[in-house]
Formats: C-alpha cells, structure tokens, sequence
C-alpha cells in the first residue's frame, strides 16, 4: 500500500473535525507550505527526490527565509519547474475546498459558529454537494470498530490488491502520474 493512499484513509478515520472547516488545503496564506515529494513515477533525477520535503514559497518573506536558509547551508534546494505541478495535488485541494465551502456553508444555514475568512461563502455547487455527501459517509466509520476493520482490510492482501486497482483507475480517469 502506497503511504499517499494510506494516508487519505486515515485522515478521513482520524482527522480533526476542525480540519474539515479549513479552507487551506496547500497553505496557501503561508509565507512558506511543506509537503511529501512523491514522484516515485517519474524516470529523471526527480525520482530520487522522492521522501524529501517539498517546500513552497508563497511570498517575498517566504522566498527571502528559504534564500537565507539555503545560503546558511540549512537546506539543500531544488527548483521543481512549473510544468511538474501535479495535477491531482491541486484537483485534492480543490475538490477540500469544494466540500469545505458545503460545510461551511451548512452550519451557517444552522446559525453555528464559523471560522473568519473576511468573505461571503459562495453558494456551493450541486457537484460539491454530492461530493461532500460522500465523504459525509466516512463519519460512519469513525467508531473504533468500523476503524478497526477498516485497517484490517487495509493491510490485508485485499486491499493490497484494491489499492492497486485504484491506482489503474486514477492514472485511467483522474490525469494521475504518482505526485
């Protein structure tokens, strides 16, 4: 089992009720976000970056910190071109903001409290409506029971198999190339 797809498991299992009313999927109100490198598909001296921390600047601050930091020799850098943004990353950050602005957008129907993100929610698609219907479904198995099943499965030759299957379908359907 990939730690990717491992991951996005437990996060839905465990994640903290607050994170599903974060708008900031990729830090981007950050100076400075960090992140897994994956790009065990990729042939080029990209490869054995995998494991490393991705590290993106988001400001002029951010820049000058990581600058600083590289010329200490506190880090080691390597610029990622443009074209090797992954796709899926940005569709992930899109489809939590999508189901966050639902959330949010639900409990202030319910007149409950709401994080401060000094803008009117926009009224959320239908296509965001059913996603976040979905991905409701996982509150279901947050018991320590359902959990519990569910990671045996995880790590059993069955899911070895089905994680492997849903590989094929992300790289068949989903533009997906492993980052």
């Amino acid at each position: 089992m990939r730690y990717s797809d491992l991951m996005n498991v437990m996060f839905r299992l465990y994640g903290a009720t607050r994170c599903y009313l974060c708008l900031d999927a990729l830090s981007e109100y950050a100076d400075i976000s960090c992140g897994d490198f994956l790009a065990g598909d990729y042939d080029d001296s990209f490869r054995e970056l995998t494991g490393c921390t991705l590290v993106v600047e988001r400001t002029a601050r951010g820049r000058r910190i990581l600058e600083q930091a590289a010329k200490d020799r506190a880090l080691v850098t390597h610029h990622l071109p443009l074209d090797r943004m992954s796709k899926r990353i940005t569709g992930m950050a899109k489809g939590k903001k999508n189901r966050c602005i639902v959330r949010l957008w639900r409990r202030h129907r319910k007149k409950q409290p709401l994080p401060d993100y000094h803008f009117s929610l926009p009224t959320p698609s239908p296509k965001a409506m059913r996603s976040e219907l979905l991905y409701r479904v996982f509150i279901l198995f947050r018991g320590y029971r359902m959990r519990t099943i569910i990671l045996r499965l995880l790590f059993s030759p069955l899911g070895e198999w089905l994680a492997r299957l849903n590989v094929k379908r992300k790289k068949m359907f989903c533009d997906y190339h492993g980052n």
